[in-house]
């Protein structure tokens, strides 16, 4: 199961409409896109019925499209199903600005916290980490051994 699949069982699991990802690190962790936006809005939109929905700066669609297999958007004139009910939000890296930003979009909807679910995925490793985080231990002996010799 992807890392995208388990946020959508998890949006089933608590009857939630709507998944909000705000972090860069975490949309880089559940789509392998990373951006680094500054003061730019970045969001992955995860549905329990449809596919996600990127929103991107306008500079970074190109990019982000060559990425991900689903649909990317200019953050300008997108839509994100603001008739929502229950929206789960990363609380984590939840800025008030960016949380007014949202409250504006879903007008009727309660938000609850992403945060830990996010952590808890994030401490189960995948396969493919395990074999990552192999990889760049190697890669961290031979730096020490360099250094020594």
């Amino acid at each position: 199961m992807s890392k995208l699949d388990q946020i959508v069982a998890f949006l089933e699991t608590e009857k939630t409409d709507i998944a909000v990802v705000s972090d860069p690190v975490t949309i880089n962790y559940l789509t392998g896109f990373y951006s680094d936006p500054h003061e730019r809005q970045l969001f992955l939109f995860v549905y329990p019925d449809h596919e996600p929905l990127l929103f991107v700066p306008a500079l970074e669609v190109e990019r982000a499209t060559a990425v991900v297999d689903f649909q990317v958007e200019k953050i300008k004139g997108a839509s994100a199903n603001p008739d929502a009910k229950k929206v789960a939000l990363e609380f984590d890296n939840l800025i008030l600005t960016k949380y007014h930003g949202l409250r504006s979009v879903f007008e009727q909807a309660t938000f609850t916290n992403l945060s830990p679910r996010i952590n808890r995925m994030r401490l189960i490793k995948s396969a493919d980490e395990i074999q990552k985080m192999l990889v760049a231990g190697q890669y961290a002996d031979k730096a020490v051994n360099m250094g020594f010799d």
